[in-house]
């Protein structure tokens, strides 16, 4: 085998080398092509592992905005939530499940920061009354009270009331649970039959029975003989301070009366219409 020499840019110094001079060259061109090749791939691995740093959030502000950085521009990216820091994680947010990074490889969106539980929950014998506003007042100027004028939008939060006036079997049922718990009453109160209407009760009388019907059922009583809400009104004939954030019975107010009895309907003089049949009456 002849030895040829191979000049530094990997040429054999002869115009016409033979065949093993041209394996030769083949073979150093070969390995310092590898060389070439394996270097621009280590380069590539460096950059993939400098871009693979994880996504950092830099900030989220007292109003629920959240920045996070170290994103590849254009990528998408989801952000997750949990109750702790060991999860688990979820991403059921709308919004939040497909989010783009910017050019700067960055993402700022608000995040949920107000919670609240809601229930559609009704208890037996009420109707739920939503919150909402409602067109309060005399719409038809029969009565010509100044009371009940001038129209006005009212707005009253949600409510339930009693789907029927309260019977002598519930009040008398009542009474007799609180006979014991120091409750005392300026009438018995009366009713056609046990499941007609109580009557010939007073205001007093409909507030304490509130309160009592509410410990029963073991809520929170509304009505309190003095306005820091210390002991609960059971008797007497002084004024009750209501307690509104409690969730026992107590009387609905005027305005809430009228937004129910309306049933949802405005300017009409009843829950269906204007007119009433003797069924309905009932």
């Amino acid at each position: 085998m002849a030895n040829y020499p191979i000049d530094q840019d990997g040429r054999i110094g002869c115009c016409n080398p033979p065949a093993e001079a041209h394996s030769r060259v083949m073979i150093t061109i070969f390995f310092k092509s590898l060389r070439f090749l394996f270097a621009i791939g280590a380069a590539f691995w460096a950059c993939a592992a400098a871009q693979a740093q994880a996504p950092a959030i830099t900030s989220l502000n007292g109003n629920g905005v959240l920045v996070c950085s170290n994103l590849v521009p254009g990528s998408v990216a989801t952000v997750e939530w949990a109750s702790s820091v060991a999860g688990p994680w979820t991403n059921n947010w709308a919004g939040l499940d497909a989010v783009t990074a910017d050019a700067n490889g960055r993402i700022q969106v608000s995040v949920p920061m107000f919670y609240r539980v809601r229930t559609n929950y009704v208890p037996s014998g009420m109707a739920l009354i939503p919150a909402g506003s409602f067109v309060m007042g005399d719409t038809f100027g029969a009565d010509l009270q100044s009371s009940e004028l001038p129209l006005h939008t009212n707005y009253v939060s949600a409510f339930y009331i009693d789907t029927h006036k309260t019977t002598k079997s519930l009040w008398d049922t009542v009474k007799g649970w609180n006979g014991g718990n120091g409750y005392s009453y300026q009438n018995a109160g009366m009713g056609k039959a046990t499941d007609h209407p109580v009557q010939t009760v007073n205001w007093r009388d409909c507030v304490k029975w509130c309160n009592a019907r509410s410990q029963m059922d073991g809520l929170v009583p509304c009505y309190y003989n003095e306005a820091g809400l210390t002991s609960i009104y059971k008797s007497g004939t002084g004024t009750p301070y209501p307690n509104w954030a409690a969730n026992g019975y107590r009387l609905p107010t005027e305005a809430e009366w009228e937004k129910a009895a309306r049933g949802g309907l405005s300017g009409l003089r009843f829950p269906w219409g204007n007119t009433i049949s003797e069924t309905q009456e009932l």
